[in-house]
């Protein structure tokens, strides 16, 4: 039998938790045989799977939900009889919401991090107070952007599938190049809990280091001007595909292939991922780039997909029986419900929509597969953090 002895850190031994010089004393041995093991990993395993059910029919139908409430209100009582000032002033207006959030994120971090300190229930409130609308006009920023892009590219450039298709192609193929295909991921791939240590400022993935020029204008530039372009046009082709060929004449045939496809899509390659982390996270740059891309823009095309069917789901069986007094509450009720059902139990993160703090190619440090879906695991993992403080093995013995 496989026996390992650990020492726990024992915290109320010792007054001081920072203190380095902490003695043999101050740790209580634990001891974790093989059956543990096994329990463990099996306890693992179960939380993963549930991970994996809510991010299919919880949280993923929560975030379309949002998404679809928010822009069939605005097409139908923003400017409906002028398209295009109505999309290009959600375009402009988006980048207008999401430019201060470059500008001033030192700022907002600050802020979190003076409250953080603070034990006042004055201060705690703020903060909370703060973060719902840090994150609620965040999100209406880049879903107004989104859905002027989008819009617009139907209204002046292509109107039929096909040139939309070669739209997406080059896009994805330019996100490829610039190792940002990340960001092509959205749900059902991602799934996470809120990290307000994050929230308020980004990581820049490219450095641009030019005199006169802060880092933030070259984030917001690459990002909300390029990258969101690159990543609109490449989900309009995608989705404009489906529904030219996935059963454009039967709606209910169309909505159980829409989803028979996506979900079946998505379990094989979640369960293929872990493999090819396993095999292909330790070889070199060039060979990672070519596996991640080819399973990110697999992922891109099951999402589109899921999406696709939620996306029709509300359309045909909510906006187009309600009468349009009826349906602009129920829209504006279902739109804030997602919001505050995402924030009350910290998701609201996935509401912004696609996005990513690493290039292709790199990931984070515990990272064990290409998708990060965790929302219970990294809470487990964090009540285990909260209980253990520091951990020492000390010794590992076979008997």
């Amino acid at each position: 039998m496989e026996t390992t002895i650990v020492f726990v850190h024992n915290s109320d031994l010792t007054s001081d938790e920072n203190n380095a010089a902490a003695n043999t004393a101050d740790y209580v041995p634990l001891i974790v045989d093989s059956e543990s093991k096994k329990e463990k990993k099996s306890c693992k395993n179960l939380i993963y799977a549930l991970d994996i059910v809510l991010s299919l029919f919880i949280f993923g139908p929560l975030v379309s939900f949002y998404w679809n409430s928010t822009w069939e209100f605005l097409d139908l009582f923003f400017f409906v009889n002028e398209p295009e000032m109505s999309n290009f002033i959600c375009w402009i207006l988006g980048l207008l919401i999401i430019f201060p959030t470059y500008l001033f994120q030192k700022s907002f971090e600050g802020l979190n991090t003076c409250f953080e300190r603070s034990t006042s229930l004055r201060s705690k409130l703020f903060q909370i107070v703060i973060r719902i609308c840090y994150i609620y006009t965040l999100g209406i920023g880049v879903l107004l952007q989104w859905r002027g892009l989008w819009n617009l590219i139907d209204i002046f450039f292509f109107k039929d599938w096909k040139r939309q298709m070669y739209l997406s192609l080059i896009c994805i193929a330019f996100l490829s190049l610039t190792r940002a295909t990340k960001i092509l991921l959205s749900n059902p791939f991602i799934l996470y809990r809120d990290n307000y240590s994050q929230f308020y400022t980004g990581v820049s993935r490219h450095r641009f280091e030019i005199s006169d020029c802060p880092q933030f204008s070259f984030d917001f530039v690459l990002c909300e001007l390029i990258e969101c372009l690159a990543l609109t046009g490449a989900w309009k082709g995608i989705d404009n595909f489906y529904y030219e060929f996935l059963f454009p004449d039967n709606e209910i045939h169309s909505l159980i292939a829409s989803f028979s496809i996506s979900i079946g899509s998505f379990l094989v390659i979640l369960f293929l991922q872990h493999i090819m982390f396993k095999s292909c996270s330790t070889k070199s740059l060039f060979p990672r780039l070519i596996i991640e891309n080819i399973l990110n823009i697999a992922m891109f095309f099951s999402a589109v997909l899921y999406w696709k069917f939620y996306w029709d789901l509300m359309e045909d069986y909510m906006i187009n029986i309600f009468e349009p007094d009826i349906l602009f509450e129920i829209l504006i009720a279902t739109h804030f419900l997602s919001f505050i059902i995402g924030f009350v139990f910290k998701v609201s993160g996935l509401l912004i929509g696609p996005a990513t703090r690493l290039l292709d190619g790199v990931y984070e440090q515990d990272a064990e597969s290409y998708l990060d879906i965790n929302y219970l695991k990294s809470f487990f993992q964090n009540r285990i953090d909260e209980g253990i403080k520091k951990i020492m093995v000390i010794q590992h013995t076979e008997d």
